[in-house]
This record gives structure tokens, C-alpha cells and sequence, in this order.
């Protein structure tokens, strides 16, 4: 329950902190994406000779070197991400949250490290969805949303992005007031902390029962 009020927060303060044509990635592109890359992965795991014709778990040991660096990269960029909030950055912040899944469009660390997580996560399932696998994808989804709001205060930090107050029928309607940088570097890092406990322990549900051939993931400081 504790969980879910957390991810429920996160998505409700995004949408208030984003308005629509300020989003850069929709839900479709989101998964096509996750698709796109499962797929590549699975494909190239099959390449090796230890791998030939190997799917789901079979596959953990080639997946785990290739996600590995990501998702570990994503635990210590936390730290820049949150020097970044603190000097209300905004350019940096929004750049760490990109997520441009487009021909031509860019992805950030946290965005890129997300993904591992996801896609990770997914190794422990053949067929059918693991409990685990639910599980993880469930403090990723945490992840997620924290990246959907620190974006979304990323883009008040410049001015922009903010909804429209006033007016009849949106008639007339003027931009909200800039908060300040000081209120909006608490609400970005306050959301990072989120991310950080759902980060361990997304760790620590992956270091349970451990396959005997793959190191187990390291958790950070909260």
C-alpha cells in the first residue's frame, strides 16, 4: 500500500508539474522501445555458442554483462543528478531525464538505466511473468515516475512548462508563477530519495537466490 501511495504521488505531481506538450515520450513509444530493445538483446544472446537457441533465464548470464553497467550507473549518477537539482541546474536536470525514444531523439542516464532495470528485471521470466519479475518491475515503475516529475520540475525551473490560471473557458488564461528554485530543488530531491529506496530495493530483490553464476547487484546510500 505504502508503495503504491508513493507511485500514486509521483505520477499525480508530474502531471501537475508537466502539461501535455511539454512531455517527451507517450507510453506507446515507451514500450516499443523496451520491446525493440528486448528483442535486440535476445537476439544477440542467441549469437554466442554458450547461448544458441536460449531464451528467458537461459540467456541471464550473457543479459546480466550487457545491463549490468547500466544499472550500476544509474545507483552513483544519482549523486550528480541531485548536486545538479540542488544548483537548480534545470538544463542538466532535464537533459538526466530525457527520454526521446524517437529515430533522432536523445535518452538520458536515468532514462538508460531505467530501461536495465526493466529489461533486467524480465530475465527472470520465461513464459509466464515471475512474482519476482513483478516485483522488481514495480520499484522500477518508482524509478520511472520519479524521472516523469524531476522532469517535470526541470522544465518550471526556466519558466516553462507551466499551466495556464485565470481566465473564461481558458480565455484570458496567464502562465502560473515561476516557484522558486528553492521549493522546486526540495520537491526534485525529495522524489530522488523515492527513487533511491526503490533502487535498493530493487537490489535487494534481485540478490534473492541469486543464480550461482551471476554477481549480485550493489545497493547505495539513501
Amino acid at each position: 500500500m505504502q508503495r503504491a501511495a508513493v507511485i500514486l504521488a509521483l505520477a499525480t505531481g508530474a502531471a501537475a508539474l508537466r502539461p501535455l506538450q511539454c512531455r517527451t515520450n507517450s507510453l506507446a513509444q515507451r514500450r516499443e522501445f523496451l520491446g525493440a530493445a528486448a528483442g535486440a538483446a535476445a537476439a544477440a544472446a542467441t549469437l554466442l555458442p554458450q547461448a544458441a537457441h536460449a531464451t528467458g533465464k537461459a540467456t541471464q548470464k550473457t543479459l546480466f554483462l550487457r545491463y549490468e553497467k547500466r544499472i550500476a550507473g544509474l545507483g552513483s549518477y544519482f549523486d550528480e543528478l541531485e548536486a545538479a537539482i540542488s544548483n537548480a541546474d534545470w538544463a542538466a536536470v532535464a537533459t538526466a531525464c530525457e527520454a526521446d525514444t524517437s529515430k533522432k531523439g536523445k535518452i538520458g542516464p536515468v532514462y538508460s538505466g531505467l530501461t536495465a532495470m526493466e529489461l533486467w528485471a524480465n530475465t527472470y521470466s520465461d513464459r509466464k511473468q515471475s512474482v519476482k519479475t513483478q516485483r522488481m518491475l514495480a520499484e522500477a515503475e518508482i524509478v520511472e515516475k520519479t524521472r516523469e516529475y524531476v522532469a517535470g520540475v526541470a522544465g518550471k525551473g526556466p519558466g516553462e512548462c507551466l499551466e495556464a490560471e485565470g481566465g473564461f473557458f481558458g480565455i484570458g488564461a496567464k502562465p502560473a508563477p515561476k516557484p522558486s528554485d528553492r521549493e522546486l530543488s526540495s520537491a526534485a530531491l525529495g522524489a530522488v530519495k523515492q527513487a533511491r529506496g526503490a533502487f535498493n530495493r530493487f537490489v535487494a530483490l534481485n540478490n534473492e537466490a541469486l543464480p550461482l553464476d551471476i554477481n549480485g547487484l550493489v545497493a547505495i546510500a539513501e
